[in-house]
């Protein structure tokens, strides 16, 4: 149900046997043996068969939450985020991603309302080996990491918003190998609640709810281009080695399914934005548009003290250089904008327009 696909396994082989997909060398065994019964039997029909209402729908991330355990009450869920870090805000982070992750699935298959996990953990160390992909990995069971990937492709859209509804974890492996563009893109792609997908065998398009969540992992600390976009982002730092250590699925999923029940948190309120975007301030890289301010210009940290100047963004990057180098540097007044809040550049407000604090070196 999830990828589309037909999926079938030998009748009499037991409930353990895996289901494999139906490609066209298994299909033509199909008619091979229904013509050994019925001569007359057309490719046509078996394959009209097949691809008919008549094979059940199944969804294995459905089946897994409907087979889970009642909770036994001991808490999982920060004992796992401890793996990653001690930081308690990484720890809070963590069970609101993963309680959303959850709510996905479950708004996916029409249980609650539309629900999507707006934001993507990205566990950043300058070490390898800590084992923060195979973290990633462990996160989902045994029986779904089918529905698991490390290969997330944004240079195609159509291609990476067909994953939204396929898949429930999408790991962003080497998050810092994103361009500033493909930033972009997967900034709207984590809030995207839907994709249009179109009918196999047919030019119509059908609405299909986003399953999937983000995390990502990087080798490298400056990752972050776009500060009006950080609070889609939680970077945390790995110092040591991640336990590998057996998790208990069925009673971590338990957890998670009985905390959504009893109403806890799924999403962030504007107070954990705000500590979201101070925890990101140290992941930045530093983008042309800054390093051009900086030649010039420096942020007043203190607006009342002497050589102070309150200039517009306009006069600001008329200043910097000329326009057709800025230009041709992908640098423009938005972005200015952009980096002058990153900064934290006192401003203030008037009918001409918004002024900053900034002073000339």
């Amino acid at each position: 149900m999830l990828d589309r696909t037909v999926e079938i396994r030998e009748k009499n082989t037991g409930r353990e046997a895996a289901f494999g997909p139906l490609t066209k060398r298994r299909a033509n065994d199909i008619v091979m043996r229904v013509k050994e019964v019925y001569p007359l039997c057309f490719p046509s029909a078996v394959s009209r068969y097949v691809n008919s209402s008549q094979v059940i729908e199944y969804n294995p991330i459905a089946e897994f939450l409907d087979g889970l355990p009642v909770w036994d009450g001991t808490d999982r869920l920060t004992a796992l985020a401890r793996r990653v870090s001690d930081n308690p805000l990484w720890i809070k982070v963590f069970g609101v991603w993963m309680r959303g992750m959850v709510m996905g699935w479950l708004s996916g298959f029409g249980r609650v309302a539309p629900t999507v996990n707006q934001m993507a953990p990205i566990l950043v160390s300058t070490r390898q080996g800590l084992g923060k992909s195979t973290f990633c990995r462990n996160l989902l069971p045994p029986e779904l990491r089918a529905f698991y990937t490390d290969k997330f492709d944004l240079t195609s859209d159509a291609h990476a918003e067909r994953k939204l509804g396929r898949l429930a974890l999408v790991n962003m492996d080497e998050f810092d190998r994103y361009s500033e563009r493909q930033m972009g893109t997967l900034k709207n792609l984590i809030q995207m609640a839907t994709v249009k997908e179109q009918v196999p065998y047919s030019r119509a398009m059908v609405e299909v709810v986003r399953l999937c969540s983000f995390i990502a992992t990087s080798n490298y600390t400056e990752l972050l281009t776009d500060p009006t976009g950080s609070r889609r982002f939680f970077c945390v730092e790995v110092k040591d080695c991640i336990s590998r250590e057996s998790i208990d699925y069925e009673e971590l999923y338990a957890q998670l399914v009985a905390e959504i029940e009893m109403g806890l948190p799924v999403f962030f309120n504007k107070e954990e934005e705000k500590e979201i975007e101070c925890n990101n301030r140290t992941f930045y890289r530093h983008s042309p548009v800054q390093e051009a301010f900086l030649e010039k210009f420096c942020v007043a940290e203190d607006v009342s003290a002497e050589g102070v100047e309150w200039l517009s963004a306009t006069a600001i990057f008329e200043e910097m250089g000329q326009h057709k180098r800025l230009s041709a540097e992908g640098i423009t007044i938005r972005k200015l904008c952009a980096t002058l809040t990153l900064l934290h550049a006192s401003r203030r407000h008037t009918r001409y327009g918004n002024l900053f604090a900034v002073v000339r070196r």
